[in-house]
């Protein structure tokens, strides 16, 4: 994104497998699709060390960003609801990380209920 600038220790590393998941389609967004490969991507921005960087940068890019709208009145590369879902799913690691357990990942103006999961 303009206006982030990275510090050259970023890593991401992609591994597909292939024919590994059923026949049987996945349904999301409305539509049905056959998922036979599994995707794992993995992004390392630099771990903990690195951590105070990213969110600066992140801040930086955000403000260039809305700097632009207001110059040129175009949409924002990120709205409201993105940034919600990046607190989501920054709250989710963390607790992640904390408990060693998989977390859900709740979509804005929703309410997690770990009890309704059980």
């Amino acid at each position: 994104m303009d206006g982030f600038r990275p510090h050259g220790g970023e890593r991401v590393s992609v591994t597909v497998e292939r024919d590994a998941g059923s026949s049987d389609p996945a349904r999301g967004r409305g539509e049905s699709r056959v998922v036979p490969h599994h995707v794992r991507a993995d992004l390392d921005l630099g771990g903990e060390t690195r951590k105070p960087h990213v969110y600066s940068e992140s801040v930086r890019a955000a403000v260039a960003d809305l700097v632009r709208v207001a110059r040129d009145g175009s949409t924002p590369v990120a709205d409201a609801v993105a940034g919600l879902t990046a607190v989501a799913v920054a709250e989710a690691a963390t607790l992640a990380a904390d408990t060693g357990t998989e977390q859900p990942v709740p979509a804005p103006g929703t309410t997690y209920h770990p009890q309704e999961c059980s």
